[in-house]
């Protein structure tokens, strides 16, 4: 097997093994959701972290290339997202030491695992123009597909809108990575996108079997924004991860 095949597949069957034996022993600890959670995405963090420094070799990127004004417009979703955290802190009483666990560790994890790692070495599975979308959208599937997990412990429905969803957010984190040059920016954009529903339901898990309205825009609105911002005007202000 070519060795970028192995690279990407390998690292992302990795990370499932890696859920699955977390999750058994999430479910099975007794030691309570929230400590469980932190330990686990440190754990998940470390080992993708030694795989990254003794293998894959990627360079992830934190010092933004935009100017910081240019920061606004493109960070717009998040800057909403906070406002909205924000009011139910003072407008309701929710799970807060979920969400906050959530904020902290789940979108850093991730984050670096799906759009630091396995974005680059997605967009080398072919080169020249081609490089960019098969980065984005080869990685946002596998990042939709690990919630495939998750089907373990919730309803196939909602595993399957969870999928869809993780797929369209991973299109936005990816074009706000790319565009930003920071993994900090998708980094607190996941972050605060799983504090509102932890906060709000206090479970990170989906429990319902019907497929509601406001479980699909969000899913079209991260489609076209993420489309948008990387529409082909805009590549060329991609200084690195896929150099354009």
């Amino acid at each position: 097997m070519n060795n970028r095949w192995l690279k990407l597949f390998g690292t992302w069957l990795i990370v499932i093994v890696v859920a699955l034996i977390g999750g058994f022993w999430m479910a099975h600890s007794g030691i309570g959701h929230v400590p469980s959670t932190i330990i686990y995405e440190v754990a998940m963090f470390t080992i993708m972290f030694l795989l990254n420094h003794f293998w894959l070799h990627q360079t992830v990127y934190l010092q933004p290339t935009e100017r910081t004004w240019r920061l606004i417009p493109l960070n717009w979703i998040t800057i909403v997202l906070v406002a909205q955290a924000v009011l139910l802190l003072f407008t309701s009483s929710g799970h807060l030491a979920l969400g906050v666990t959530l904020l902290l560790f789940v979108g850093v994890t991730e984050e670096y695992i799906f759009r630091g790692l396995l974005l680059p070495l997605a967009s080398k599975l072919t080169s020249g123009r081609n490089q960019l979308w098969t980065g984005v959208l080869v990685s946002s599937l596998l990042f939709g597909f690990a919630h495939g997990v998750n089907a373990l412990h919730q309803p196939m429905m909602a595993t399957i809108v969870q999928i869809l969803s993780a797929v369209s957010v991973g299109i936005l984190l990816s074009a706000r990575y790319l565009r930003t040059g920071s993994l900090l920016f998708p980094i607190l954009l996941h972050g605060v996108n799983d504090f509102i529903p932890a906060f709000y339901n206090g479970s990170a898990t989906e429990t319902s079997q019907i497929v509601s309205l406001n479980e699909v825009w969000p899913i079209l609105l991260f489609l076209v924004v993420g489309f948008f911002m990387l529409r082909k005007s805009k590549r060329s202000t991609i200084k690195h991860v896929i150099p354009q």
